[in-house]
């Protein structure tokens, strides 16, 4: 039973109804197009701050310009000591490696046969010079002698030293440059001889 003035009741049920059925319909258009407009899973969002997105891309260039630097730290050969570098020292460093490497220097004459048997040839004369020298000067001079022997048969050695580092090959220049240093041997082992042989011959001959 209807009640006075509700001639516009059927219309206005009517667009209530129409409302009720519209609004599930626009929730799901709603929702459908909120998961659509959703990212997939494991992707980044797009940094929409300008201030975070300079800060990440200077911290970025930072970090990769470290690692660069660190890898070519590590890439750098090993600092050695110069060649020179005897010549850049002064005083008593000097002098100290200098002896150094005169140390060094003996220990690799050591190796050479020559050299040691001439060595010990030596502990044996220069005490020798002493008692058969009659004075300072003849002690001197036979004890001089020896020693020269000694340093000779030390350039020959280094002249070698040198010329095997150029090449084991067989060349006419490094056999002469050899050549002469034995030769330069033999002529302090005869001035040695020569001194020693007269020496003992004015002391048991008179």
């Amino acid at each position: 039973m209807r009640h006075a003035g509700d001639n516009t009741a059927p219309s206005v049920q009517q667009s209530v109804k129409g409302t009720a059925t519209a609004g599930p319909r626009r929730c799901q258009r709603v929702v459908a197009n909120s998961y659509a407009q959703r990212p997939p899973p494991h992707t980044l969002m797009p940094c929409t701050n300008n201030r975070s997105h300079v800060f990440y891309n200077r911290a970025f260039a930072a970090g990769r310009a470290a690692l660069s630097n660190f890898f070519l730290f590590c890439m750098q050969p090993t600092p050695t000591e110069p060649v020179n570098a005897q010549k850049q020292r002064r005083g008593l460093t000097r002098m100290w490696h200098a002896a150094r490497y005169s140390l060094d220097g003996l220990r690799a004459a050591w190796q050479e046969t020559a050299f040691r048997q001439e060595a010990l040839a030596a502990m044996v004369l220069v005490p020798a010079a002493f008692w058969l020298g009659q004075t300072w000067l003849e002690a001197a001079v036979l004890a001089a002698v020896v020693v020269l022997v000694l340093v000779v048969e030390l350039l020959n050695s280094g002249i070698e030293a040198a010329i095997d580092r150029m090449g084991p090959e067989w060349h006419a220049l490094s056999k002469k440059a050899k050549d002469m240093g034995s030769a330069a041997v033999l002529l302090s082992l005869l001035l040695c001889m020569g001194i020693w042989l007269a020496a003992l011959w004015q002391c048991f001959a008179h």
